[in-house]
């Protein structure tokens, strides 16, 4: 029995190093969470920026798409940074989703207000805003450039391609799929033979990364102790 609890216990750790290392780029770049969204969903997005330098993150502007645009783009207000919006416009209109759009968000930078609110080394900061409606394409990229206390300006602009599938400095990306798609992942409990399916929302709130990992390590507790509960009524009825 400890045997057994002590390999679902390990397979649970391994999973969920497992699981990090499969969705944690190699560096820490500029990313969008979640990483993932439904095609005509209005969604949170939160920009992730990392300092990976001895000097402190100021500012950090992010662009977004115009071909289509995003019909509507939202700034979360954050503490102790200024934010300017920039906007597009379109004449004559163009039609997102079913719906005219005259003007739409092309950027948005935030700075910090002082030396309080900067991202310090080894540090990180969120800055998020409500978007929508997501376009029917494969992926949108959000060119994002990063700028330092010395002047250092990190562009997280490059777009993968045949030639560079995996380029230094990725823009952040945001990989769209058919509303009501899932993204389906499983695991075999040891011993049992046992397949248990973990399904995270495409498009669903809060980071996809984190729901999945948390769902996976409850269906393996849940389904472990199943298995074992059935072990033990085995190994009582044998020796009854």
């Amino acid at each position: 029995m400890t045997r057994t609890i002590s390999r679902l216990l390990a397979l649970v750790a391994g999973s969920a190093v497992l699981l990090a290392a499969g969705t944690l780029p190699a560096s820490a770049h500029v990313i969008v969470d979640p990483g993932q969204a439904a095609q005509g969903s209005f969604d949170r997005l939160d920009f992730r920026m990392p300092t990976e330098r001895a000097a402190n993150s100021i500012k950090l502007k992010v662009t977004f798409p115009t071909d289509p645009p995003l019909a509507y783009v939202l700034a979360k207000p954050h503490a102790g940074w200024q934010i300017k919006i920039e906007k597009k416009t379109y004449a004559p209109p163009v039609v997102v989703d079913g719906k005219s759009v005259s003007e739409a968000v092309s950027a948005i930078t935030w700075t910090a207000e002082s030396n309080k609110s900067v991202v310090k080394p080894d540090e990180f900061d969120e800055f998020t805003v409500l978007a929508g409606y997501m376009p029917k394409v494969a992926q949108v990229y959000f060119p994002t450039y990063q700028t330092y206390s010395d002047g250092t300006v990190v562009n997280w602009d490059q777009i993968p391609s045949s030639t560079d599938p995996t380029p230094a400095n990725p823009a952040p990306t945001l990989k769209l799929v058919p509303a009501g798609q899932t993204a389906p992942s499983s695991v075999t409990l040891p011993g049992s033979g046992a397949s248990v399916s973990v399904r995270a929302a495409a498009g669903g709130g809060g980071t996809g990364n984190t729901v999945t990992l948390a769902a996976l390590i409850a269906a393996l507790v849940v389904g472990g102790g199943a298995f074992i509960v059935r072990k033990r009524r085995r190994t009582e009825a044998s020796g009854a």
